[in-house]
């Protein structure tokens, strides 16, 4: 029995200690246009770092997606962001 509520207790300590997060897939050409991506991915980064990459309560993650030109590569970033349940954009 102490087993067991040891092991609800750490989960319940461990969910609230966990943050909620929301992701932000940027899908773009880091191999052809770089500068292009990297120029987008900084004015992102730079919003966010303007609220600590926090919107009410939730910490904001941006992954860079290179589809390198490829409209297959992009469309499977799609389906990553569409599976993600934590994907805002």
């Amino acid at each position: 029995m102490f087993k067991l509520i040891t092991i609800i207790f750490s989960l319940l300590f461990a969910s609230s200690v966990c943050a909620k997060r929301l992701v932000i897939y940027h899908d773009a050409d880091y191999s052809g246009h770089a500068n292009s991506a990297q120029s987008m991915a900084m004015g992102l980064k730079t919003a966010f770092s303007e609220i600590d990459y926090k919107i009410q309560g939730y910490n904001i993650e941006i992954v860079p997606k290179d589809h390198r030109g490829n409209v297959k590569r992009s469309a499977l970033h799609m389906k990553q962001f569409k599976d993600d349940p934590s994907a805002l954009f």
